[in-house]
């Protein structure tokens, strides 16, 4: 595969993939929050629905593709719908990451000017 082929591979793959998702996120998601499934197992496991907590529910939730294509490889009847369930859980990782930094930002500034009475056009 050259890679002017890998990018349109990956053009239409994602394209795939997100239609897949929004499919699946309708029947057991909630549209206007898409970690919700994670902060609501996060709150009975952990007895929290912090950034952190979500982040290892999904770890876990993820793991069962890993495990199961550890075990069968290529040869996994299911090996394509698993390694794009991995894109997905780690997209969502990734936006966990993004949610959780911008949130101790707003967490920070919050202090500063509350706490330490940083004025506004000083920060």
């Amino acid at each position: 595969m050259t890679r002017d082929e890998f990018l349109t591979f990956l053009d239409a793959k994602l394209q795939e993939i997100r239609d897949k998702f929004n499919r699946k996120n309708d029947s057991y998601g909630v549209r206007d929050d898409v970690f919700h499934n994670f902060r609501e197992t996060a709150r009975r496991i952990y007895s929290s629905e912090g950034s952190e907590a979500m982040f290892r529910v999904l770890l876990t939730l993820e793991d069962k593709h890993t495990v199961s294509l550890c075990k069968n490889g290529l040869a996994d009847p299911e090996v394509e719908d698993r390694l794009e369930d991995r894109v997905v859980y780690n997209l969502i990782a990734l936006a966990m990451c993004k949610e959780a930094k911008e949130s101790a930002h707003r967490e920070h500034e919050w202090f500063r000017k509350n706490m330490y009475g940083v004025p506004a056009e000083a920060r």
